[in-house]
Formats: structure tokens, C-alpha cells, sequence
């Protein structure tokens, strides 16, 4: 059981490990020290043996201190991100040192990588068994105010694709009938009960933002902009409701 300083040849960065098999061909395990030896090859490292151990609690505390002594997960001139020892915690400075190092990497700079990654996803579905699994995870998961209002902020602006419109009007026919996953099922009381409470502090009809938007949407696909707000105002001071997807029809025979 040895601890161990494992160095790079061309550049002088150095990693400090421990090693209780002691085997020669063992240059550590550390993220950027794996990267580096890929990046320089295998024939530009090598390792030295900083001290022996006589057993396992020994080699975690040794190892602690050589990391604390030569402030490693700090320093630039190291490799290391974790303080050692066992389960040993990994600093701020050490997850900007994995950052930095990332932002250089070939691996995320290479657009002929980014188009595979982007194919092989584009039409992607998840089983059904995948699905379970995110919905299980994510069920009694609580967003707090701040979150949904990034959530929020993230989403305004956002278009959709000719794709993605494709997608949810395909989503939505399969979930037609039996293959609703709430086919056949009803609501609990308590739900129901919920469920109207809620409605209940929402604005309703025409004062309703969704129905206003989607009724002035359908009307500037067929009016001009002053043409539209016209008509929408004499329809908000008017004593009927029309459905936006009957709006233009509707209008159609008033006229």
C-alpha cells in the first residue's frame, strides 16, 4: 500500500494518489489526470512512491495529508479534484477545474459530434418503462416559487418547430380512447372537489388571457392588425362566448 505522485513529463502538472495494490502500471483515477494521460500518452507520465502503508485506514489519512500539504485541489499545477481519503469532498475549486478543462476539450468543440449526438436523438422516444421511472422520480417532487419562476422566464419567446408542432398533434391522437392512459377511470371526490376550488380562482371566458390570445391569433390570420382589435373589442362588450376555434366562422356569417 503505497501513496503515490504520478507526473507529467511535458508539462510538470503532477496528481497524488493512493494505491493499495501498489501496481506499477497505475497512474490514478482522477477525471483530468485520465484526460491528460489520452491527451499526452501513457509514455509521458511517471510515477513515484511518496510513502508505504501498513493498512487501508492509514493509506485514506496519508493520502489527505499529502493532498492538504501541497494544497492540490487547488493548485494548478495538479491534477487532483478531491481532497482523498475515503468519500473524500470535492471543493468549488475543483469543479471549475473540471469546467475549465471541459470548455478546451476537442470532445465538445467538434461540430461533427454535435450533429451525431443531435441525429440520434431527433425522434427519440422513451419506453414505457423509462417513462415510469421519471414519473415515479418526479412525483412528490416540489418546485419551489423561485424554480417555477426560472422555468417561466426560460420558456417566454420560445418557438416551436414545424417538427415539434407535428409531434404534438401526433401526441395528442394517441392519447384518443383506449389509449388515454385515464380511459375508464374517474375522478376521487377530493379531486373533483380540488379541481372546481381551483377553477374557481381562475379567470373564466372572456377575461380568461389564453382565450383573449387565442382568439386575436385567429383573427390576425385573417384581418389586419386594427381590422382584429376592432372586431375583438365589440365582441368583449357583446353578451356572447364563442369557442376560438369557431371565431372566424362565426364572424364569417355576421358579416
Amino acid at each position: 500500500m503505497i501513496i503515490y505522485e504520478t507526473t507529467n513529463k511535458i508539462n510538470g502538472k503532477k496528481y497524488i494518489g493512493k494505491d493499495s495494490k501498489n501496481d506499477e502500471n497505475y497512474l490514478g483515477s482522477g477525471i483530468l489526470l485520465k484526460l491528460a494521460v489520452k491527451k499526452y500518452g501513457r509514455e509521458n507520465f511517471k510515477k513515484e512512491v511518496l510513502e508505504k502503508c501498513n493498512n487501508i485506514y492509514e493509506l485514506d489519512e496519508r493520502e489527505k495529508y499529502y493532498i492538504d500539504l501541497y494544497n492540490c485541489v487547488e493548485s494548478s499545477k495538479y491534477y487532483n479534484m478531491m481532497e482523498g481519503g475515503h468519500g473524500g469532498k470535492q471543493g468549488r475549486e475543483a469543479i471549475e477545474k473540471i469546467s475549465n478543462s471541459l470548455k478546451n476539450h476537442k470532445m465538445y468543440k467538434s461540430k461533427d459530434r454535435s450533429e451525431k449526438i443531435k441525429k440520434a436523438l431527433t425522434g427519440r422516444r422513451l419506453s414505457e418503462e423509462h417513462k415510469a421511472k421519471i414519473k415515479k422520480k418526479m412525483k412528490n417532487r416540489k418546485l419551489s416559487d423561485e424554480h417555477k419562476e426560472n422555468i417561466s422566464k426560460s420558456r417566454k419567446g420560445i418557438k416551436l418547430t414545424d417538427w415539434q408542432r407535428k409531434r404534438l398533434i401526433e401526441d395528442r391522437r394517441s392519447y384518443k380512447g383506449e389509449q388515454n392512459p385515464f380511459y375508464g377511470k374517474k375522478h376521487s371526490k377530493e379531486t373533483l372537489k380540488k379541481m372546481s376550488s381551483n377553477r374557481k380562482n381562475k379567470l373564466l371566458g372572456k377575461e380568461n388571457p389564453s382565450h383573449k390570445n387565442a382568439v386575436l391569433t385567429r383573427l390576425l390570420s385573417e384581418f389586419s392588425e386594427q381590422d382584429a382589435k376592432i372586431i375583438y373589442n365589440n365582441y368583449i362588450i357583446s353578451d356572447e362566448f364563442i369557442e376560438p376555434k369557431n371565431f372566424i366562422s362565426y364572424i364569417k356569417k355576421q358579416n
